[in-house]
């Protein structure tokens, strides 16, 4: 679960957290370490680099985003989509 554009509210991606688990999926959550940047939910840099490690880690078979929007086609931008072979 990355957050790559705006914030959610905590407590809806908890819930949400909850109930994949709640379905048998394993969640891994990106947080943000640094308070939200503006209208985004961390810094330009920390958002691509969140988004690209859940995108090339072999052990990810999804990745789903808390919000999208706004603020998500710049870190397009540099991200590598292929995985590690």
């Amino acid at each position: 679960m990355v957050s790559p554009a705006s914030s959610a509210k905590e407590e809806r991606i908890q819930r949400g957290c909850e109930t994949l688990g709640q379905l048998d999926f394993r969640v891994k959550r990106y947080p943000s370490k640094h308070k939200p940047d503006g209208f985004f939910s961390a810094p330009l840099g920390e958002r691509r680099k969140q988004l690209q490690d859940a995108l090339t880690r072999p052990d990810v078979a999804a990745v789903l985003c808390s919000r999208g929007g706004y603020g998500s086609t710049e870190i397009l931008d540099g991200l590598k989509t292929e995985r590690p072979k």
